[in-house]
């Protein structure tokens, strides 16, 4: 299986859960010490290459050198932009759709030859393309165009699988940018809220990616993941 963003939140515990089951996972990401770090990570138990997914040449290359394999597991991913719309410039509007939904676009478009009939593709979304919020309007419509695409691709690749995994809030390396007083209080406000009492751990998302990888009765599904959120007030 092939997990890109895999060197870091969900997609790092993704492949080393698969690897734990006897899969033989390649992780990829764009940054050379990231993936250099988690192949130490995961004790070698792992291929991995540098490979951006907003980069068709590159993909193209990647997959073509892979061969076949039977599932891709994309979790890519950058910080989110809490803007409102009037303020929001027409470049911050057009570069929140690169990696999230053109690179997965662009991954499945390139990985597709390569995947086994019998395998999958699990694509990432997150809950502001289900939940309104003030200052995420840009990202509704990545997230969920995203969504869309799970369905659509479906349809159109069968009998290769695809689903989504649409991820509330999860303590990963995003958060990090935030100072860590100021992380713990926001994921404490958060998680009051939530009916589980808690955010979300890499491990609770990776558990979703290898059900849906060997689930042969899924497809066109996006799961859920979000601690209860859509029902919290």
């Amino acid at each position: 299986m092939v997990v890109l963003g895999g060197t870091s939140g969900f997609g790092f515990a993704t492949a080393k859960a698969a690897i734990a089951e006897g899969a033989k996972v390649t992780i990829a990401s764009r940054s050379p010490d990231k993936v250099r770090s988690a192949l130490v990570r995961l004790g070698n138990a792992a291929g991995g290459e540098c490979v951006d997914v907003t980069d068709k040449p590159m993909l193209e290359r990647f997959f073509a050198d892979l061969g076949s394999f039977d599932h891709l597991a994309i979790t890519v991913g950058d910080p989110l932009l809490n803007k409102p719309i009037m303020e929001l410039t027409d470049d911050e509007a057009r570069s929140a759709f690169e990696v999230r939904f053109w690179g997965q676009f662009n991954a499945v478009r390139a990985a597709c030859p390569h995947i086994n009939k019998t395998g999958s593709i699990t694509l990432v979304s997150g809950l502001a393309g289900q939940r309104a919020s003030p200052g995420r309007g840009i990202y509704a419509g990545v997230l969920g165009g995203i969504e869309g695409m799970v369905k659509s691709f479906a349809a159109e690749l069968r009998p290769v699988r695809v689903n989504g995994v649409c991820a509330g809030v999860v303590d990963t390396e995003l958060w990090h940018r935030l100072p860590e007083a100021e992380r713990l209080a926001t994921f404490a406000r958060i998680a009051a809220r939530l009916p589980v009492g808690r955010v979300g751990k890499p491990e609770d998302i990776a558990e979703a990616y290898l059900y849906l990888m060997k689930t042969g009765f899924s497809t066109g599904e996006t799961i859920v993941l979000d601690g209860g959120a859509l029902q919290a007030p």
